[in-house]
């Protein structure tokens, strides 16, 4: 919560309170419960060291927590400021003229000084002691052991390493949460780094408020410099010359950018280059080397990545723990909270400093950094691509997650390399069957693309073949170009029977066949489809992998089912299903028991097809899955003349949804329809009908009878003109969040979406979510592994469309259309 210290009314002038601590020009904001945890810790231990990054607020809280305790200390509290001591041995001479305490002849100052304060009951702040810390670890240890009622309060950026010495280590000032963001102006306001910033800029520019046209480049100025408050006033400094908007543009240049710190101040708090120079001069040769080297990681990375990327020159990898370990205890690398193993991250400010150092450091340096670090997480990328259809799937998932960042980054380093080709492609291919259930298929789509374009890229090689396979799925999973996927999966077979891969054969053939007999229906595309899932079924028998079998089976079954040879779908269903539960393909299973179960449905056997059905559901399925299974089973239930009993799983499959896979959407937006004409809405379930319509895909020949029969059922009961006028209410649903609204709060009205927003792909959707929380065109870029480039052609594009020319104004479009609800909260 922003808002102003506790100071004692009158205490800093009051002489019953001895202190020397000086009057704030600036008022103190937010650190509320720092304080009370920091008074806390006073009371049990005699030691407290504050520390932090550089510009983080340690001094401030500090001598805050000081004021605070003036009634409590009787003997005063008193600050010895030691930044500008560059000799150790004048630390205790400074702490003595600080106290009163006059040099003795022949005696050691430490002795006089300690004589002095052995009865003494007062508050010592040690503030800036990382340059001399080996003179503040002995002078502190001393006091401890000789004067029982003096309490020390040391601020650093490294801990002292002194028995009892506990440790506080100062956050950045809280950013904006996902509340806070879609609360408005005022909730903004309680946050600490955005009420920070307008504190300090309305002392720069007094006509400066928070407005609706200026809180997007706020949170983003606040985001962008990772809540540090020396950070932040150095940026609102700025609005003395700059608006905020064309602060906030040009952040990324924040070093030659935040120079207009107080003349008052110490030179190292005046300029964000300097605040981070005093830090990275105090380091170690050694130390500096893997700080630069740390930069290349996006995100967070963990210990085993870090000893193979930092480790070069007289640093082995032995050395990289010790190494991470210092820059932790000096506040340049940070260790992140939870976790089953230890993840760390650079703050932004941090990594962008020793980014410009490693590009100006030896000859090569950068470039060989670079490539190890593609190096690990291509090996990643290849290590999980052989687990994500095994038992241990979920595992590899989640390492796959935890360097998400650094897996984009080293997608864009090896796309500007050059012999990377089957590299690229293979990471393409890895991140593509990784995004399946993250919801970001577009976003994996134009990776593939992008590898497929790239000039090292183009030999028949078994890297490419797998790509184009990869990416005909994903075009067919976003609910489009089933045609141009086809025509991959052509070029991917024709590679893969001139490799002579038999395996990499068996499975395009079974994709190709799918995805034939779900674009044409033809005849002549019946025949040919079925004669590729013949040669497929065979090929994998062949080749003795069970798992490639089931693959094979479950396409054919597929094939029979379009062909409406149900008979054949279930036998062939059937055999996978037992091969998937011999290998513990419990992927497979799920998928090939949700399809069995469809072409049992289509038999009448509605018990077998529950039967199968409850057997899949508590496999842990991917999203997509989920959804076609409980709309199978809610349609189990209808076609038993049960609607109640389907109107659970029929929404249940709606809210499941979570990737952006069209299909998923189609179909349980199909059942709901057949739901609400079932439980007697005509209204609600002609909308969904048009809404059915509006996503223009194929649907399965059962879907297809059933639709066209309930929608002759609606004609007749609301009669052709309501019904039309239903059919075409439906079409402004076009969004999952629109008809899970629709149907779980407001049948009879449909909440358009706010202009501008309507015509947006869901990719240009993710980035204006990414706009309004305040990330810039690089952050960006490296979340979605995207060029910033063409972040910026979607953004342009995005501007076209909505009519919102500022970020501003697409963060408020975000705010109404609730794009903000559920985002991840700041730090």
């Amino acid at each position: 919560m922003a808002g102003h210290g506790s100071l004692l009314p009158g205490s800093l002038d009051d002489p019953v309170f001895p202190h020397n601590l000086p009057r704030q020009a600036t008022s103190f904001v937010g650190r509320a419960g720092a304080l009370g945890e920091i008074r806390d810790l006073l009371a049990e231990a005699r030691l407290v060291t504050l520390t932090g990054a550089g510009g983080v607020g340690k001094t401030r809280l500090a001598t805050q927590v000081g004021s605070e305790m003036l009634t409590e200390s009787c003997d005063g509290v008193w600050l010895a400021e030691l930044a500008a001591i560059t000799d150790p041995g004048l630390v205790a001479p400074a702490v003595a003229a600080v106290v009163g305490v006059e040099e003795a002849p022949d005696r050691l100052v430490l002795e006089t000084l300690l004589e002095a304060l052995r009865k003494k009951e007062l508050l010592l702040i040690l503030d800036n002691c990382e340059h001399v810390v080996s003179a503040c670890m002995s002078l502190a240890d001393a006091i401890l052991r000789t004067c029982g009622k003096v309490r020390l309060l040391a601020t650093s950026r490294q801990p002292l390493g002194v028995a009892g010495e506990h440790l506080y280590r100062v956050p950045s000032l809280a950013l904006p949460t996902a509340d806070q963001l879609a609360g408005g102006r005022e909730s903004l306001r309680t946050c600490e780094a955005v009420s920070l910033f307008v504190d300090r800029a309305v002392a720069h520019q007094p006509t400066f408020r928070l407005e609706e046209s200026s809180e997007a480049a706020v949170v983003s100025i606040c985001r962008q410099l990772d809540g540090i408050p020396l950070a932040i006033e150095l940026a609102a400094a700025r609005l003395r010359s700059l608006t905020v908007t064309d602060l906030e543009r040009r952040l990324d240049d924040r070093f030659r950018l935040l120079t207009g710190g107080y003349p008052s101040a110490l030179p190292r708090q005046q300029t964000l280059r300097a605040l981070v120079d005093w830090s990275y001069d105090l380091l170690s040769d050694s130390e500096r080397g893997v700080l630069r080297r740390l930069s290349t990681f996006a995100g967070t990375f963990d210990l085993a990545a870090a000893e193979e990327v930092a480790a070069a020159g007289d640093v082995d990898a032995a050395e990289i723990l010790d190494m991470v370990a210092s820059l932790v205890d000096k506040s340049l690398v940070q260790l992140e909270p939870g976790g089953s193993s230890s993840r760390y991250r650079l703050l932004d400010t941090v990594r962008q400093y020793a980014a410009r150092r490693l590009a100006e450091g030896e000859p090569g340096d950068e470039q060989a950094t670079r490539d190890r670090h593609a190096a690990v997480f291509l090996r990643l990328a290849d290590s999980a691509s052989q687990h994500l259809n095994k038992p241990d799937e979920a595992a590899w998932r989640d390492r796959l997650e935890a360097d998400n960042a650094n897996l984009g980054t080293s997608f864009h380093h090896l796309a500007g390399q050059p012999a990377s080709g089957d590299d690229l492609l293979t990471l393409a291919e890895t991140l593509y069957r990784f995004s399946i259930t993250r919801g970001a298929i577009h976003e994996h789509l134009g990776l593939l693309r992008a590898a497929l374009d790239h000039p090292d890229a183009q030999q028949p090689t078994a890297a490419r073949a797998r790509a184009l396979l990869a990416t005909s799925s994903a075009l067919v999973r976003a609910g489009g170009g089933r045609r141009e996927a086809r025509e991959l999966q052509h070029a991917s077979l024709k590679i893969a029977r001139g490799l002579d891969e038999p395996g990499l054969t068996a499975r395009i053939l079974s994709n190709l066949s799918a995805s034939i007999v779900m674009t044409d229906d033809s005849p002549s595309a019946m025949a040919e489809a079925s004669g590729l899932a013949e040669e497929a079924v065979t090929l994998s028998r062949s080749l003795g992998s069970p798992d490639d079998v089931g693959g094979a089976l479950r396409a054919r079954s597929a094939v029979h089912s379009f062909a409406e040879r149900y008979e054949e779908a279930c036998r062939d269903g059937l055999e996978a299903a037992e091969l998937f539960r011999a290998t513990g393909n419990e992927k497979g299973l799920a998928w090939v028991l949700n399809n069995l179960a469809c072409d049992e449905i289509a038999l009448d056997r509605l018990d077998d097809a529950q039967r199968h059905l409850e057997e899949a559901l508590p496999i842990e399925l991917d999203a997509s899955n989920i959804a076609f299974a409980l709309g199978n089973l809610a349609l189990v239930h209808l076609l038993r003349g049960d609607p109640a009993a389907a109107r659970e799983p029929a929404l249940e499959s709606l809210r499941s949804i979570q990737t952006d896979e069209k299909s998923a959407l189609c179909s349980s937006t199909l059942y709901l329809a057949l739901y609400y004409s079932a439980a007697g809405d005509p209204g609600t379930a002609a909308a969904l009908h048009g809404a059915v319509d509006g996503m223009g895909l194929q649907l399965e020949p059962l879907d297809r009878r059933l639709r066209e029969k309930d929608r002759h059922h609606l004609a007749l009961v609301l009669g052709t003109e309501d019904f039309e006028r239903g059919l075409d209410h439906g079409h402004s649903l076009i969004t999952l969040k629109q008809v899970l609204g629709y149907v779980t709060t407001n049948h009879s009205q449909i909440s358009p979406e706010p202009p501008g927003l309507a015509w947006l792909s869901a990719r240009e959707r993710q980035l204006v979510t990414l706009v309004a929380q305040g990330l810039t065109d690089a952050q960006i870029a490296a979340q979605l592994y995207i060029s910033v480039r063409t972040v910026r052609s979607h953004l342009d594009r995005i501007r076209d469309k909505s009519g919102c020319r500022r970020r501003a104004d697409l963060t408020r479009l975000a705010l109404q259309a609730g794009l903000l609800e559920g985002s991840a909260s700041g730090q």
